[in-house]
């Protein structure tokens, strides 16, 4: 457990960590007492919708680097629930908000809007995906409904289009020589840990159709009409978006982390805590509220 001790050489606000060896965590001196940090903010991903559907947008990524808290003070942070047959929860941290994913949008409907956009549906039309917020992520694709109708003036053919990630929109459903194929989820971004986020699910297809992939970061892979293969979730703590299948498939709950260049820990917070190439990394992992503070 870190001590409270502080100590001032100069400018710099020394801490005696674990090991009773003094470091220094801060360079702005006496007066202001604080430490930079760097952050990313995913919020849910959002559902696919269910039979003839779009896959689900993923949830808004938002990060900064150098940015700087005060020491002592606790802020709220805010994780938030992948959507089940709904968009993704909100997650929240130093006031900014990261969107919930878009819902991919059922049977005859459009994807809905959020961080990124959820895939439009496909049955007698082709239905749009859903807007992505700006600086977060990127619209859903477009589902296709293949034309002339079928007799009795529905068309049962068509494919979903893919969920809106971080980095790029969902595919557009398709149809190349005669072959539905679901549109593939927009890829996420790969945030300062290596690891990537915030990709959309992909867009269902009839049986026999060509089945869709999901984004980098997360996103459900897509499924037919009869489950098999079946669509998937998005992943939990990446804000994938729900891939297609007969069934809406939910999408992947968010995550907030928080990293500053430090040899030991200078806070306890978060679900998981962890050193990397001279850098503390705290994870907030389980939906709801939490905190987080330098002590």
């Amino acid at each position: 457990m870190a001590t409270t001790q502080k100590v001032y050489i100069g400018d710099n606000l020394i801490k005696k960590n674990y090991r009773g060896v003094n470091e220094v965590v801060s360079k702005w001196g006496n007066e202001f007492n604080q430490y930079d940090i760097d952050y990313l903010i995913v919020a849910g991903g959002g559902s696919s919708g269910g039979d003839n559907a779009g896959g689900g947008g993923a949830g808004g990524y938002l990060s900064a680097t150098s940015y700087t808290l005060d020491w002592g003070t606790e802020y709220t942070t805010n994780v938030g629930a992948g959507g089940v047959g709904t968009n993704g929860n909100n997650s929240t941290f130093l006031g900014f908000t990261s969107i919930g994913g878009g819902a991919g949008g059922g049977n005859i409907q459009t994807g809905s809007d959020g961080g990124s956009g959820g895939g439009g549906a496909y049955f007698e039309f082709s239905y749009p995906g859903g807007s992505g917020s700006l600086g977060q992520g990127f619209n859903g694709g477009t589902g296709y409904g293949s034309t002339p109708l079928e007799p009795g003036g529905q068309n049962t053919d068509g494919a979903g289009g893919g969920g809106g990630g971080a980095s790029e929109v969902g595919a557009d459903g398709s149809e190349p020589l005669g072959i539905p194929t679901g549109g593939n989820g927009g890829d996420g971004l790969q945030w300062l840990d290596g690891n990537y986020y915030a990709g959309g699910g992909g867009g269902g297809v009839p049986d026999g159709g060509t089945t869709s992939t999901g984004g980098l970061g997360g996103g459900g892979n897509g499924g037919d009409k009869s489950d098999n293969p079946a669509g998937e979730p998005g992943e939990p703590n990446t804000g994938g978006g729900g891939g297609v299948g007969f069934q809406a498939k939910s999408g992947g709950s968010g995550i907030i982390i928080i990293r500053y260049q430090s040899e030991w820990p200078l806070s306890q917070s978060g679900d998981r805590m962890y050193p990397s190439g001279g850098y503390w990394y705290h994870e907030f992992l389980q939906t709801g509220t939490s905190s987080f503070k330098f002590e």
